[in-house]
């Protein structure tokens, strides 16, 4: 009966120990595993504080190339504003020149009807005062000097006879009629003629 209670007594002391044994892996296993948690966690914060860093770098670099991107466009416009304004400045030279053009050409107008207004004048005077023929004043043919006029007229004679005999200028020669031949008379009328007093 001893035998039996010893037994007995030794397999609660297995048992006993085997469950400490077990609290005691339990407890290992608990510390292990809450220290690997615990490392894993301060990993894991590295690593997103890494890619947190990573992050804002990227955000800081797109910021950053927006910003050239708008100072690209902003110096294009600047670049195509003085375009404009030179553009614009040529075209007001342009404009200028044709409005200095037009005043020109009306003045040259102005004036070349003024010179024609007065030449009409003058040839109208002229033919007034030198007996021209308004057909040629209305021609525009200068009017003849008066020298030629006295030049193109013959000189006077001194002899009576060609004073007599010469036409005056311009004027036809009055020449006589050929005069009829006689006819003759009838010997009657011949008879009865007297005769012719001494």
């Amino acid at each position: 009966g001893k035998g039996k209670d010893g037994a007995k007594e030794g397999e609660k002391e297995k048992k006993t120990e085997t469950a400490q044994d077990r609290l005691v892996k339990d407890g290992q296993l608990q510390s292990a595993a809450s220290s690997a948690l615990a490392s894993a966690a301060v990993k894991a914060k590295h690593l997103a504080a890494v890619e947190e860093r990573k992050i804002k770098s990227l955000v800081a670099l797109l910021v950053e190339t927006q910003m050239k991107k708008l100072e690209i466009k902003l110096r294009h416009f600047e670049e195509l504003e003085t375009i404009m304004d030179r553009e614009r400045e040529a075209l007001e030279y342009q404009r200028q020149q044709l409005i200095q053009e037009r005043q020109q050409f009306h003045l040259e107008q102005l004036r070349a009807a003024e010179h024609r207004a007065k030449a009409d004048a003058q040839r109208q005077l002229t033919a007034k005062e030198g007996g021209v023929p308004p057909t040629t004043a209305a021609a525009g043919l200068p009017p003849p000097a008066p020298g030629a006029a006295a030049a193109a007229a013959p000189p006077p004679s001194s002899s009576p006879a060609a004073a007599v005999a010469a036409p005056p200028p311009g004027a036809a020669a009055a020449v006589p009629p050929p005069m009829a031949a006689a006819a003759p008379m009838p010997p009657s009328a011949a008879a009865a003629a007297p005769p012719p007093s001494s």
